[in-house]
């Protein structure tokens, strides 16, 4: 088992089409930070056959915005996060709680 990663961050910060690369997490309850923001973001996580899927917060929403500032509150499995510009860029980072 991993430890939680309270205390870890991770930037995920990402511009235009592409995808940010895929960071490792150590699984658990993280804040989704998004500053300075155009386009719309998509939170993915990596599964273990190698396909990213759309990460949802604790609400079961799809981390998905239209926002300029943002935060979002996931519980996340160890894993490969990534971030997704949606066809814009922004500052983002997974901070563990």
């Amino acid at each position: 088992m991993t430890s939680a990663a309270q205390g870890d961050v991770v930037q995920l910060s990402a511009a235009g089409t592409a995808s940010s690369a895929g960071f490792a997490w150590r699984g658990g309850m993280a804040a989704l930070l998004v500053d300075n923001l155009s386009g719309t973001p998509s939170l993915e996580i990596q599964t273990p056959s190698g396909a990213w899927v759309a990460a949802h917060d604790l609400n079961g929403d799809v981390i998905t915005a239209g926002a300029t500032d943002l935060h979002f509150t996931v519980l996340l499995p160890a894993c490969r996060a990534r971030l997704s510009a949606g066809g814009g860029a922004m500052n983002a980072w997974l901070v563990g709680i």
